[in-house]
C-alpha cells in the first residue's frame, strides 16, 4: 500500500509511472455485494481488503480521494428540524431528509424539500435569513464523512470524534477535508434551482445577494477549518455540480462573475498549506476547465465521458499537462449497460493513452451503483 500511495502521488504530479493507478468507489449496496463475492466478512478495514481483491490501488470517494479519511468538524450549533447530513447543508436551513431503499438501508439525503428562500423577492428577504456562524462548529474535534462500519451495518451509526491533534498524514492513505465550498449547490438548495438560474439571468442584484452571502460564509468557514487541520492533511476536496449533460447550467461569463471569485479565494487558502486540490463537477464543464486550472485545481473528477465534450482523449490533449484526471470509465452507459468485454477494452484503451505519463487516476466516473453487474466491476481491474 505504501507503493500504491506513491504511485498515486506520482500520477497527480505528472511524474513517470510504471502503470496507471486504478481507484474504486461504490455505493453501500455494490460494496456489500463485492464483500460477499470475495468473502471478506465484517472487518473494519473491509475497504482495504476490497481494493486488494479487486486489484485496485486505492479506495476513493465522490468529493475527495478517500471519504473514509475525509474529516469534518463537529457540529455544536442550534438544532434544526431535519436530519443532520454530513455535508452540513442543514445549518443553512436546508431541510435534509434521509432516503432508504426497499430493504431499509440508507440510500441518500434528499435536500429539495421546502427551499427556505424560494419565495424571497428582495435583498432584505435574503439578508434576514440565518446563515451558519463559526461558533456552530467545534474545530477541536473531527469525524469522517462516512462511517467505517461495513456496508451491512447501519450507515447512520453514531459518529466517532477525534481530536484535531490525532489527525495525521499516513504512508498508506490520503487524509482529506471537505467543508463548505459547494457554493452553487448550496445556493440552489436555498433558492430552488430554477429560480436561482432565473435570478442569475434576469435579476442579478438578487442573485448576488444570495450567492455572495453563501460565498462569504463558505470562505470564512473553510478558512477556519484549514487553520486547524490544513497542516495535518494532504487533499482539499471540493464539490459543486454546476454542469449538465451538454453544457453548464449558465453561460460561462455568469459562472465567472458569480462563482469563480469564491472558488479562487477558497483554493488560495488551501494552497497556503500546499494541499492538492480535488474538484468534483459532473457533466460537461469544458468551457470553464481553463478557469479551474488558473485558480489552482490539481485533480478533476469525475470525467463523465458520456457528457457532450468530455471525451478523455480530447481532455488529455488540451488540458493533460495541467490537470490530473480522476474517473473516466463511464458509469451511465458502459458500466451499467455494457458487456464485461467492452469495459475491459475501454479500461485498456485509457491505460494505453496515459501509459507511463501520469495524469490519470482511472476508475468509475461516479460511485458504482447497485444496478451495475459485478462482472463489469471486476472487468475494470483485469489487465
Amino acid at each position: 500500500m505504501v507503493g500504491s500511495k506513491q504511485l498515486v502521488l506520482d500520477a497527480i504530479r505528472h511524474n513517470p509511472v510504471h502503470k496507471v493507478p486504478m481507484m474504486y468507489r461504490g455505493d453501500e449496496v455494490i460494496n456489500g455485494k463485492l464483500i460477499d463475492y470475495f468473502g471478506i466478512g465484517e472487518s473494519i478495514f473491509w475497504d482495504k481488503e476490497l481494493i486488494e481483491c479487486l486489484g485496485a490501488d486505492f479506495f476513493s470517494g465522490g468529493a475527495s480521494l478517500n471519504e473514509y479519511y475525509t474529516y469534518i468538524p463537529k457540529y455544536v450549533g442550534p438544532e434544526f428540524d431535519c436530519e443532520h447530513d454530513k455535508l452540513y447543508f442543514f445549518p443553512f436551513g436546508i431541510k435534509s431528509r434521509a432516503v432508504y431503499d426497499e430493504q431499509g438501508r440508507f440510500f441518500e439525503f434528499d435536500f429539495f424539500q421546502d427551499p427556505p428562500l424560494e419565495f424571497a423577492t428582495t435583498v432584505s428577504d435574503i439578508a434576514a435569513h440565518r446563515f451558519p456562524q463559526p461558533d456552530w462548529f467545534d474545530f477541536d474535534h473531527y469525524t469522517t464523512m462516512i462511517t467505517r462500519e461495513a456496508p451491512s451495518g447501519d450507515a447512520k451509526a453514531a459518529a466517532e470524534y477525534v481530536s484535531t491533534s490525532d489527525i495525521q498524514p499516513s504512508e498508506f492513505h490520503f487524509t482529506c477535508t471537505y467543508f463548505f465550498n459547494t457554493i452553487f449547490i448550496l445556493s440552489s438548495y436555498l433558492r430552488r434551482m430554477d429560480k436561482l438560474l432565473i435570478d442569475i439571468a434576469s435579476e442579478p442584484k438578487l442573485a448576488h445577494a444570495l450567492i455572495d452571502r453563501v460565498g462569504e460564509t463558505c470562505v470564512e468557514l473553510s478558512r477556519l477549518n484549514l487553520e486547524r487541520i490544513g497542516d495535518r492533511i494532504e487533499i482539499f476536496g471540493m464539490w459543486d455540480d454546476f454542469a449538465c449533460q451538454n453544457n453548464l447550467f449558465m453561460d460561462p461569463e455568469s459562472w465567472r462573475e458569480f462563482f469563480k471569485p469564491f472558488y479562487r479565494r477558497i483554493i488560495s487558502d488551501a494552497k497556503r498549506y500546499d494541499l492538492i486540490v480535488y474538484f468534483h463537477c459532473c457533466g460537461d464543464l469544458y468551457d470553464v476547465i481553463p478557469d479551474l486550472i488558473e485558480i489552482g485545481v490539481d485533480i478533476l473528477d469525475p470525467i463523465q465521458t458520456s457528457a457532450r465534450r468530455m471525451k478523455i482523449e480530447d481532455l488529455k490533449r488540451e488540458f493533460g499537462k495541467d490537470l490530473c484526471f480522476h474517473g473516466g470509465i463511464d458509469l451511465q452507459q458502459l458500466l451499467a449497460q455494457g458487456t464485461a468485454q467492452a469495459v475491459r477494452e475501454e479500461a485498456f484503451r485509457i491505460k494505453e493513452l496515459f501509459c507511463g505519463q501520469g495524469g490519470m487516476l482511472l476508475g468509475p466516473s461516479h460511485l458504482v451503483t447497485r444496478d451495475v453487474p459485478i462482472e463489469n466491476v471486476l472487468a475494470m481491474y483485469q489487465e
